[in-house]
């Protein structure tokens, strides 16, 4: 089983859309991306947060399929879990990336995607 098998197996229905939410140890914000580019097509309709942290700092990357970008923006969400790690974030409807200098919240912000997909 590859990585992206094992990863997708964490997806989750939250009315009635597949999200999910993991962290990925020790991959730098570039590997993050490529990470949601392999998992994009197969989350659809989705949305992921995906972490990861190193040199005391936090990473996150917010990802919305094509199909949802009217429901979820990545620019909102990111800017809202990136104060959970202390740090600043942005990007477009369908991406968005942040970094932090709290990467012992990590968890909390990975966990948040969960009640944000709930209230809307």
């Amino acid at each position: 089983m590859n990585k992206l098998e094992k990863i997708i197996k964490n997806v989750k229905k939250v009315n009635g859309y597949n999200v999910l939410s993991v962290e990925i140890p020790d991959t730098n914000p570039g590997d993050l991306r490529k990470v949601w580019d392999g998992l994009k097509s197969r989350l659809s309709p989705g949305v992921a947060v995906l972490g990861s942290s190193g040199d005391g700092k936090a990473f996150l990357l917010v990802g919305v399929t094509d199909d949802l970008t009217d429901k979820f923006h990545s620019g909102k969400i990111i800017k809202e879990l990136a104060e959970i790690v202390d740090g600043k974030g942005g990007g477009k409807a369908d991406l968005a990336q942040a970094g932090g200098n709290n990467p012992k919240n990590l968890d909390k912000a990975l966990n948040k995607i969960y009640e944000i997909v709930e209230r809307n």
